[in-house]
């Protein structure tokens, strides 16, 4: 049976995804996939020093008919395969050691840009950390061409630089640590929808690949190298945020740190990257626009999005509130306490008069989420 390259680089990431710097050097190597499966057994024990595993993957017939029905799946649901060595694959990301063999991806056809930021930080903001982020966003969505701002989809602050991307009129880009087929937080489902409609899904991962925890921390390393910085709001001493920013300063790329309050248990991480100098101090968007060269060509500001909108008419506890559901888009109540860190009776007092005034519902499940 004859396969394609197609094929071929699909069951290379199967051997190989997640190995880093083999797969690069075994990419730069082979001009194509297929060359690798049909070497002489003595050149594959060349190249694998006598790895057993990876020489008998390789020789396994089953997992490249399985290969060929994924790269059908994958067409066939409008999946684009990127590999090491195709002219498409991002510039910028190849230029990292450790860049991942082969990419999944579904949406726009943005993975070339030039401008790219990474917004990254906490699952848990404070109020503070979301407005600096929708103010930091608003102002880079003024330039033209606007830059794309590129997350993780988490909880916090990737989920809300996603939707002021949205909201802003910036693409974006949000970096899977499962496969495609597999969107995690579920609860982020919808925005993922959203975001192939004006922006990338981009993952590393095979269809059907089991998702681990430590495929979180790996899929950072993509985020930080599609990038030409990394902007951290938010974050503890340990966290994904940290990882990203450390990975993306490996790099020798620009990384950028918003500063928080000396006992402020969230600000810690980016407290220490500006007090060691990893990371440049940073409070607008002005500031990182000097700072890349970006302040070229600004546009109008343009109209306030529906969360703008709303915050104008808001203050004290209905804001935190209408903040806080932003990152998270759906908490239960005790939860919404807990993120707000306001007396119970308020919070309950407020939520009740937003659900009157129809800014925020909950839905069957008990989770409480702005309407919009």
């Amino acid at each position: 049976m004859e396969f394609n390259e197609l094929t071929y680089a699909c069951a290379l990431n199967r051997v190989l995804c997640g190995k880093g710097r083999a797969g690069v050097r075994i990419a730069e190597q082979f001009d194509y996939p297929s060359q690798i499966f049909n070497c002489s057994e003595s050149k594959m024990r060349e190249v694998f020093g006598n790895n057993e595993k990876y020489i008998s993957a390789l020789n396994n017939k089953k997992m490249l008919q399985e290969c060929a029905a994924e790269v059908e799946w994958n067409l066939a649901n409008g999946i684009t395969m990127t590999y090491y060595n195709d002219s498409t694959y991002p510039k910028r990301l190849k230029e990292c050691p450790d860049a991942p063999l082969l990419l999944f991806s579904r949406g726009k056809e943005i993975l070339q840009s030039q401008r790219m930021i990474a917004v990254v930080g906490t699952r848990k903001p404070t109020p503070y950390g979301l407005n600096i982020c929708s103010e930091i966003i608003r102002g880079l969505s003024h330039l033209s061409p606007k830059p794309i701002i590129v997350s993780g989809l988490a909880y916090g602050i990737d989920i809300c630089a996603h939707k002021c991307a949205l909201e802003y009129g910036c693409d974006t880009i949000a970096v899977l640590g499962t496969s495609l087929e597999h969107i995690y937080p579920q609860s982020h489902y919808n925005y993922s929808k959203r975001i192939e409609q004006s922006g990338l899904l981009v993952s590393e991962y095979n269809r059907g690949t089991l998702t681990k925890p430590h495929h979180f921390l790996q899929r950072n390393r993509i985020i930080a190298g599609l990038c030409e910085a990394t902007l951290l709001i938010e974050s503890r001493i340990q966290g994904g945020g940290m990882v990203t920013a450390s990975i993306a300063n490996s790099y020798s790329r620009e990384v950028y740190a918003v500063p928080g309050r000396a006992d402020d248990i969230s600000s810690q991480g980016c407290n220490t990257l500006i007090g060691h100098n990893i990371a440049k101090l940073i409070t607008c968007s002005e500031e990182i626009c000097q700072d890349l060269g970006w302040n070229v060509k600004i546009t109008g500001k343009g109209k306030k999005s529906k969360i703008e909108n709303l915050l104008s008419q808001y203050d004290g506890i209905k804001r935190n509130i209408i903040l806080t559901l932003t990152a998270d888009l759906y908490l239960d109540l005790p939860s919404l306490i807990d993120r707000c860190n306001e007396e119970p009776s308020k919070i309950l007092s407020a939520v009740t008069e937003l659900e009157m005034e129809q800014i925020i519902e909950i839905d069957i499940y008990g989770y409480y989420h702005i309407c919009l």
